[in-house]
């Protein structure tokens, strides 16, 4: 992982702020392959979630699994980042590697 991928899932919305001024990739992945938006989704760290959209990462980015950040705000039961992802137009009915939707994630 990376420090701007620990600081997203931290929600440390400043320190984001600062690495990426500095040059940090807003499009590097971990090891798992995961965006930065995928790590900040899956902690529910809304306030890095809305400071990566203005800067217009992709929101329906896949990891190898197919997974987008809704897939796992949804699978990680961060209500708020559902509705946030979602209030941003990502894609509802985007299916991964195993086709399921985030309504199967949910259940």
């Amino acid at each position: 992982e990376t420090a701007l991928h620990l600081a997203a899932q931290l929600n440390k919305i400043e320190t984001v702020k600062f690495l990426i001024l500095k040059g940090a990739n807003i499009e590097s992945v971990d090891g798992d392959e995961n965006t930065i938006l995928h790590s900040a989704a899956f902690c529910g760290a809304n306030e890095v979630i809305e400071y990566l959209i203005e800067l217009k990462v992709e929101i329906d980015a896949q990891n190898p699994r197919g997974e987008t950040a809704l897939h796992l705000a949804v699978r990680t039961d961060r209500i708020a980042t559902v509705k946030l992802l979602i209030s941003k137009r990502a894609n509802i009915a985007s299916v991964d590697i195993l086709k399921n939707t985030i309504l199967h994630n949910a259940a």
